[in-house]
């Protein structure tokens, strides 16, 4: 497939002006990087974000310097980034959808912390709920026996004293040290925390105030453990079935492996995945592995769980492992289920979404050397678990990423409805400071297949007809409409008429109305949700009669009136010899006559040129019947006359049907 961005389009008659492209607001946070972006493909940075595509916030640095903890990226593309100071606190800060920092959030785009306002100690998630509000969680160490903390800031920055209690939320599991791992928004407003705790891991859900919802679990939140191990949470998925699904690590003395865990909406571990709800994996089928975790997951529609983080055989690897809905692993995806490459001797993946088309975009870093140590790295597989070789420019399905930094490390990654990647992180510069970073690159750069329109009636006398069209396909965002061009060719012309778009529409169909003397013919192009528009597929043409009134009387005719009539009138003769008489240009005509039990015959001429002599007789009267004349590989011109050839025996003459199509 072609995904390079194409300057336009023309093809045969239909020709139309590329749209204008869509200028974002140049943001404030902009990234001094010299380099500029790659040839444009899917995977290239998108220009109109930050600078060249990177925004990077270094106005970050102040007090205690802040670097970046978690990440959080909204379907809309904004931002927030939970941050992790010196001397530990904490603090947020939020960007908008073109990478410049919200300035509506706290009044430059990141909290402050007031004497006397409650404070976590560590930070280790944030989510950004739809209506701007942050959430924060962490706990509260180094405090002796650490407590699971969750803080909200409301969408102005401020702490949000609705919230918990004054502001915070702080799950007492046990006497141990606790920690929250993930955080995960419910379209309902309610929270789903999932962190550790003592020696194993736990899940929580709270109301959209901050308190459990007692029904979840045992009183608000259960606990598990992986392979009987200690077990981490790093990330939390739902699936079409409201069952929840952790991603992290279960340690087993100096080795750890990949531990998921699956719970019913009410907080019961899921006994049909894997032994008794959970799955604990090493990896040893495929060499020997010590350090592997899971840190970021997505439930398929279908139930499929797959999850992105790092495998560890000779040094770090990149990896991607899909499980089946029952939690074995599945076969069918790259190699017995697991994908992993090594780009560098330290790297790994953070995060993953899955693509409306079944793709799955995973974010991270991986090692480069030198001074500039670590990149971001974006990566794409397809649904069967290959590196998608449309997407990247580094290499095949993969995209590295310098912000000009020491170090980069891409946390979490977005995937806009328009098909645009949104990655964020961290970035370091050369004294170790680090800053928040972000990206924004294309996704979709492939147009829609052409839809061909379907067939109509070569001569339409409705007051209305109707145009249809096959659903076009895409291979990413989805088809989301389709604009119809028209154009019109009058019956006498020597060329069709100029083309112009009729109307868009998100249907499958459109009417139009009688254009008398016309032939109208369509065609249709799709447009996807990430704005590449495909090329018009073949067309579909129909023409509406000329009325008889057009045509000039030679000879002794009648007017008539009726609603029987095409347009509600006719001409007719019964004197032999009369005639009338139309220039047209055709490749189809046909006459619009009457038949009846007493109706004559008539001959049709193009210049002296006989088409056709025709009777009109019939056993029984039918009004606004297509007679075809002549039809023509090539457009032929001339003066059509239709003669009366019996007399005493009357002709009615309801109009002419001309096609150039």
């Amino acid at each position: 497939m072609n995904r390079r961005v194409t300057a336009g389009r023309a093809c045969c008659r239909w020709s139309f002006a590329a749209l204008a492209a869509l200028t974002l607001a140049a943001p404030t946070v902009l990234l001094p990087v010299g380099a500029g972006a790659s040839t444009t493909g899917e995977g290239s940075l998108d220009p109109s974000y930050g600078l060249d595509g990177r925004s990077l916030d270094w106005a970050a640095r102040g007090t205690a310097d802040p670097a970046p903890a978690a990440a959080d990226v909204r379907p809309d593309g904004r931002v927030a980034v939970a941050l992790m100071r010196g001397d530990h606190t904490i603090a947020a800060a939020q960007y908008r959808a073109d990478g410049s920092l919200d300035t509506t959030f706290g009044g430059d785009g990141r909290t402050h912390w007031t004497t006397g306002e409650p404070q976590l100690r560590a930070a280790s998630a944030v989510a950004l709920q739809p209506d701007g509000a942050v959430l924060v969680g962490g706990s509260n160490e180094p405090a002796t026996d650490g407590e699971a903390e969750i803080i909200r800031y409301t969408p102005q920055g401020t702490v949000d004293t609705a919230f918990g209690s004054g502001g915070v939320v702080q799950l007492n599991l046990t006497a141990q040290s606790d920690s929250v791992g993930a955080l995960h928004v419910l379209s309902d407003g309610s929270i789903l925390v999932g962190g550790v705790e003592s020696d194993g891991m736990f899940i929580a859900k709270l109301h959209s105030d901050g308190s459990l919802v007692d029904t979840f679990g045992i009183g608000g939140s259960a606990t598990a453990q992986a392979n009987s191990s200690p077990t981490t949470v790093n990330d939390i998925a739902v699936d079409s079935l409201g069952r929840i699904v952790t991603a992290g690590a279960e340690t087993s003395g100096s080795f750890s492996g990949f531990a998921l865990t699956r719970w019913t909406a009410d907080g019961v571990l899921d006994s049909t995945f894997g032994p008794g709800g959970s799955v604990a994996e090493a990896f040893l089928d495929l060499g020997s592995s010590t350090h592997n975790s899971a840190n970021g997951v997505v439930v398929q529609p279908d139930g499929k769980v797959v999850v992105a983080g790092v495998i560890s055989f000779t040094d770090p690897d990149i990896a991607v492992v899909r499980y089946n809905e029952d939690g074995s692993r599945d076969g069918g995806f790259a190699t017995n289920g697991v994908w992993t490459t090594n780009t560098g001797p330290d790297e790994l993946l953070n995060d993953l979404q899955l693509q409306r088309d079944g793709d799955l975009v995973a974010v991270g870093y991986t090692f480069r050397g030198g001074n500039e140590q670590n990149d971001y790295v974006v990566a794409r597989l397809t649904a069967g678990g290959s590196l998608d070789p449309d997407f990247g420019t580094t290499s095949s399905g993969f995209s590295l990423v310098d912000f000009g930094a020491r170090t980069d490390r891409a946390m979490a990654v977005g995937i806009l409805r328009d098909g645009r990647i949104v990655a964020a992180g961290g970035s370091q510069e050369g004294s170790n400071f680090e800053f928040p970073s972000m990206l924004r690159m294309y996704g979709d750069l492939t147009a829609p297949s052409s839809p061909g329109a379907h067939a109509m009636s070569r001569f339409s006398m409705g007051t209305t007809a109707t145009l249809t069209w096959p659903a076009a396909t895409d291979d990413n965002t989805g088809v989301r409409n389709y604009t119809v061009l028209t154009q019109s060719t009058r019956y006498d012309a020597a060329g069709p008429g100029p083309a112009g778009v009729y109307k868009t529409v998100s249907t499958r169909s459109t009417s139009f109305g009688r254009n008398v003397g016309f032939t109208r013919c369509f065609v249709v192009e799709a447009r996807d949700y990430a704005g590449n528009v495909g090329t018009p597929g073949s067309q579909a043409c129909t023409a509406f009669p000329v009325d008889d009134r057009t045509l000039a009387t030679h000879g002794a005719w009648t007017n008539g009136t009726g609603k029987a009539y095409y347009l509600a009138t006719f001409r007719r003769s019964s004197s032999a010899g009369a005639a009338l008489t139309l220039k047209v240009a055709f490749r189809h005509v046909a006459l619009v006559a009457t038949t009846c039990p007493t109706c004559g015959t008539v001959k049709v001429y193009l210049g002296k040129t006989l088409l056709l002599k025709k009777s009109l007789h019939a056993t029984k009267t039918h009004n606004r019947v297509v007679i075809a004349l002549a039809s023509s590989s090539s457009v032929r011109t001339g003066t059509l006359r239709i003669v009366q050839s019996s007399g005493g025996k009357p002709v009615v003459i309801d109009g002419v049907a001309v096609s150039q199509y």
